[in-house]
């Protein structure tokens, strides 16, 4: 996806380095600002863990910002004990003062996005709970004891429980016929936040502190039940349809002075006091003694309020269970409440009943077995993302699969996890991270790597042995050209000259091609079209509604102006279609119907973008023109390396649709349509991908 700037834009990047907890908080302000002022703000983030952002519809690359604005939750965690506002809202504020604009509350949760490959990808077949028993060590007072963990979990030995934890943080083992212990494997630098996200997207709920798992369980609607105690305030971090165990209000903790709370931190950190006029004296806060300055009050003239502290020795009522210091206001909660808390999900219906009789099991990642390497072929190398089976994905994957007709002994050496869907795909395929053994070709996929290019660990391309080098841009730039390993490759591949076009600026003389994305066109050639019925348009495309012009309603009332029999078809369609009801517009999900059979249902495909929207194929045009579609699209990036004036129209402006489809019927349609098939069963082959490849 290339994105390119409305001049009526600002270009801002946010950026925030707290833990990944926070940054997940974080996608909440970004969504609330977008949907508040649209193209007014074009965003980047710079953040803590960014493949939190990944397929997030909300942001735009570009190079240069026009202001970096750094964002944090600070003043909203100040101001918790007093406000209504939850911590969903923290960074939304931050951003509202520092832009000086007003942005409407969204929905209280996190905003993540995964792709539908992403969805279908499970770790664990089966239903299951999640389960993060322990916390970071910095967080003392944020600790439940182990022993109840484990007695919840040995007490409702018909649910599954997936233990997940950072490998550094402190984690006890939970034991059971009923765990999946998968403590430390989600935290791959490339792939352990996306597969975190799955693993939540795919579960009943999660048990755990007031932690990032109550917040990702929020942000896939999931149940949770969470053992909050009384640090946090409660207003700042329920979720709605979460089982919050707080005994907030039900203590009286000593060094507990409101006069003490917020008012400041001194150049060493230490807590500023009013009554001490300054730091508060270390041994005063050991001693654990009600404050000097304050007369002990009954508990219910008490003002319900957190205590925020962290460290367990700041903590001034503390209990000893199994040998160890426990907070009392989370100690308070027992196993049982914990265990009601999901029962009361399936008792009261929220849940479904389990099926017992069905065996949950862990989905191996990888094949199991070895793979015997054949000798004597030579060595194609492919590197490519594989996380998912989209668009490049699936490109790469024939590519691959076509070299081993070919005679080629073919190599993966994927950038991130290979997801199930895509390992389906590339049957005989060996899968390996030595980038740097000698081969024969090697093939860089680029997508979004480029972005990686020019930081240090790429350095290792130079060291790659292969007889012939070629670098495949299909997406943006990024640092190719740019970092010195990428400046002398055999061959550079493109997918439209627009972008060939701005590479040569960078290495002139580069010696470059250029070929349509590589599709098995045999279903969509086999299917025929009806020419002769009334006009329909189709859409089929990906990345939700970012491929969608804001006023696609707009042109269709403007389309049935000058066709009012004229039907219109999307797979998927845009959210903004949800409340469109009219019987002559279909609205079909994520692969309804086979793509094929999807294009054949309509005349003439339209495909009309976002003006700061650049799409290097598009390959879903080859596959409506090889169904013998004629094609109505923007006159720019791919489309225009695609669409001829025999086989459809190139438009430059939202009027430029109009007259076409003004002008349109059946002879015409019939005759651009079948030199639209033609043009895709000769130009469009995707075997001239091995033709360049390998001559």
């Amino acid at each position: 996806m290339e994105m390119t700037i409305d001049s009526g834009s600002k270009k801002i990047e946010f950026h925030s380095h707290l833990a990944l907890g926070d940054t997940i908080m974080v996608t909440c302000a970004i969504r609330d600002l977008k949907k508040a002022f649209g193209e007014k703000y074009l965003i980047g983030v710079d953040t803590t863990a960014m493949h939190v952002w990944d397929y997030n519809p909300h942001l735009t690359v570009f190079d240069d910002p026009d202001h970096i604005v750094k964002i944090g939750p600070r003043k909203a965690v100040q101001a918790s004990q007093h406000s209504d506002l939850h911590y969903a809202n923290g960074f939304r504020k931050s951003i509202e003062e520092n832009l000086n604009i007003i942005i409407p509350q969204g929905p209280i949760k996190p905003d993540l996005h995964l792709s539908d490959e992403e969805k279908k990808d499970r770790w664990i077949d089966g239903r299951y709970w999640i389960v993060v028993a322990g916390g970071k060590p910095d967080f003392g007072t944020k600790i439940w004891p182990p022993e109840y963990w484990q007695e919840v979990i040995s007490r409702l030995p018909h649910i599954t429980f997936v233990q997940l934890g950072a490998g550094k943080h402190h984690h006890p083992e939970m034991k059971g016929h009923n765990v999946i212990n998968l403590l430390g494997q989600t935290e791959d630098e490339d792939n352990g936040i996306r597969d975190l996200f799955k693993l939540f997207y795919h579960c009943d709920g999660s048990l755990g502190l007031v932690s990032m798992q109550m917040h990702l369980a929020a942000a896939f609607n999931k149940a949770c039940v969470t053992v909050a105690g009384a640090r946090e305030p409660d207003s700042f971090e329920q979720y709605n349809h979460h089982r919050y165990l707080s005994n907030m209000g039900a203590l009286r903790c000593k060094n507990d002075c409101n006069q003490c709370f917020n008012i400041g931190k001194n150049k060493e950190g230490k807590t500023i006091c009013n009554h001490f006029n300054g730091p508060i004296p270390e041994d005063y806060i050991k001693s654990r003694e009600f404050c000097i300055h304050v007369k002990p009050k009954p508990p219910h003239t008490v003002p319900t309020r957190a205590c925020w502290k962290s460290k367990l020795e700041y903590c001034s009522n503390l209990i000893d269970l199994f040998g160890k210091k426990y907070p009392r206001c989370i100690s308070m909660i027992t196993p049982d409440d914990v265990i009601r808390g999901v029962q009361d999900y399936y008792k009261g219906g929220a849940l479904h009943p389990l099926d017992l009789k069905k065996k949950v099991s862990v989905v191996p990642r990888q094949p199991s077995e070895p793979f015997i390497v054949p000798h004597g072929k030579p060595v194609f190398k492919m590197v490519c993302n594989a996380h998912a089976y989209i668009g490049g994905e699936r490109s790469t994957a024939w590519i691959m699969a076509e070299m081993i007709k070919t005679g080629y002994h073919v190599q993966l050496v994927p950038t991130k996890h290979v997801c199930t869907e895509f390992l389906k795909n590339i049957p005989g395929v060996e899968i390996t991270n030595d980038i740097t053994a000698p081969c024969d070709i090697i093939m860089i996929y680029a997508n979004d790597m480029i972005w990686e290019f020019e930081k240090e660990h790429y350095k290792i391309m130079e060291d790659v042995q292969a007889k012939k080098k070629i670098m495949m841009l299909n997406f943006k730039l990024g640092g190719a050209g740019k970092a010195e390993w990428t400046k002398k490759w055999d061959l550079y591949g493109f997918l439209c000259s627009q972008m060939r076009d701005e590479f040569l600026k960078r290495v002139p003389g580069a010696e470059c091609f250029i070929l349509p994305p590589a599709v098995n066109l045999g279903p969509f050639l086999s299917q025929s079209v009806r020419y002769n019925k009334t006009l329909h348009l189709v859409r089929h495309s990906s990345q939700g509604d970012s491929k969608h012009p804001k006023d696609t309603l707009d042109l269709i009332a403007q389309i049935r102006e000058v066709s009012p029999n004229c039907e219109f078809s999307f797979m998927p369609p845009p959210s903004f279609l949800d409340e469109f009801h009219n019987k002559k517009v279909h609205k079909f999900s994520v692969n309804q119907l086979p793509v094929p059979e999807f294009l054949a249902r309509g005349s003439c495909f339209w495909y009309r973008l976002p003006d700061n929207y650049s799409d290097q194929g598009p390959r879903t045009i080859v596959e409506a023109m090889a169904v013998g579609l004629p094609c109505i699209a923007d006159n720019r990036w791919g489309a225009k390396d695609r669409i001829t004036e025999e086989t459809g129209w190139l438009c430059d402006t939202k009027d430029d649709y109009i007259e076409v489809i003004k002008s349109l019927n059946h002879k015409v349609l019939q005759e651009k349509g079948l030199a639209a098939k033609e043009r895709a069963r000769t130009l469009f082959d995707p075997h001239n991908w091995i033709k360049v490849i390998t001559a």
